[in-house]
């Protein structure tokens, strides 16, 4: 990888600096190199927050034919300026920073304001804050109930600053039980959570506190999405949500995907995407209702018996669980596995490997290739939530 992929990537990965529609664009139009004539290199430029409202993004060696051209300004035209300086091939890009913690300064004092997080996620229209903290506010202001009405101004704040921003939640828990959902508190706006969200080209009814989403993820789906793999392709999404893998794969290939998911609710969001992105698929995509380890018995579950050239195992708590409920379906020649896992280690990527490379071992599979590994986000400094890509096949 070049240098200036490199730092690419870094900004695609970096949403604080840019509005989503970009980001958006650039996944699409760069990642999969639709409309670019050569690779960019892209840099943020360092700029002090406190001196400027606007954060330039400059763009350079960056070509676009003259239809991305027009879809790049068409995309981003009401919250971005575009200055083309073709004298030297650059574009800055700048937006208007919509700082919760610099609008907030001036309502709430400094030893609470620091408690407040200044970047969040969004899903759809939803706005969703991490606040480990926040219990500790109360030794500040006193009461609970100074600490909602607290809460409740940071909320209306966001949606001040966001117009796209209806909800905001506060999670209010780790990740637990059987289906992976996670508790949240709504702190501001409306009560309704189901939403639909824009991801890669693609569109999702979501409800968070239904099911599992994270929109930090965007990167991994368009990564995996963006592989280049071949028309026919059987691949096995094991345990599925509501099924923003399988749906942006086929969007881009022309692939036959099987979905598992054992969370009703997700399961219903999911053949509600399916059907909702239908016109958008090239691929097609048959949702399963039920546990993974019960899908070997099902008809579906047959058909993909030694022959799944995909298999990916995005259940990053309990992953290594479910080696060997994979083995029957790994080729005798070539299987590529995508596994997402939680590692809290030093050294996290090489223990991933050691671990992963033992568990296929202790389940005759043989390890052909590590194909990458990479740290998606980090919880802490030594808590990590780790990608691999590995090619497999069934010992002889």
């Amino acid at each position: 990888m070049s240098e200036a992929r490199k730092e690419f990537q870094y900004f695609i990965i970096s949403p604080v600096y840019v509005v989503e529609s970009l980001l958006d664009f650039l996944r699409t139009e760069f990642a999969q190199s639709a409309g670019i004539i050569r690779d960019p290199e892209v840099k943020i430029m360092k700029i002090d927050e406190e001196e400027t409202r606007h954060v330039p993004i400059l763009i350079t060696n960056l070509e676009l034919k003259e239809k991305s051209l027009h879809l790049l300004k068409k995309e981003i035209a009401e919250e971005i300026d575009i200055i083309s300086l073709p004298w030297k091939n650059e574009w800055l890009l700048t937006r208007t920073t919509t700082n919760l913690h610099e609008n907030l300064r001036e309502i709430l004092s400094p030893d609470i304001l620091e408690y407040i997080p200044q970047a969040f996620d969004t899903i759809g229209n939803l706005a969703i804050l991490e606040l480990d903290r926040w219990g500790e506010i109360s030794e500040i202001v006193g009461s609970m109930s100074e600490v909602q009405n607290i809460l409740s101004l940071v909320g209306e704040t966001i949606i001040k600053l966001h117009k796209n921003i209806t909800t905001v939640l506060r999670k209010g828990g780790n990740i637990s039980g059987e289906y992976r959902v996670r508790k949240y508190e709504m702190i501001a706006g409306s009560n309704q959570t189901s939403t639909l969200h824009k991801e890669n080209n693609c569109m999702f009814h979501v409800d968070p506190t239904k099911m599992f989403f994270s929109s930090r993820l965007s990167f991994e789906r368009n990564r995996v999405s963006s592989l280049e793999i071949k028309k026919n392709s059987l691949i096995l999404d094991c345990f599925a949500g509501c099924g923003p893998f399988s749906v942006q794969i086929a969007h881009n290939h022309d692939v036959k995907i099987f979905g598992v998911e054992k969370n009703p609710d997700a399961f219903d969001y999911f053949k509600k995407n399916v059907v909702l992105n239908s016109k958008r698929l090239i691929g097609s995509i048959y949702p399963f209702l039920g546990d993974f380890r019960d899908f070997y018995n099902s008809n579906e579950g047959k058909f993909c018996l030694n022959k799944t050239d995909y298999i990916i195992m995005n259940l990053p708590e309990r992953v290594f669980e479910f080696i060997p409920d994979i083995v029957p379906y790994v080729r005798n020649d070539n299987t590529y596995l995508i596994l997402y896992t939680f590692l809290k280690s030093s050294n996290p990527l090489e223990d991933t490997e050691l671990i992963l490379i033992s568990n296929l071992q202790d389940n005759n599979i043989c390890v052909k290739e590590i194909v990458q590994k990479r740290i998606v986000f980090s919880y802490s400094p030594n808590q990590n939530n780790i990608c691999i890509d590995v090619k497999i096949r069934k010992k002889n």
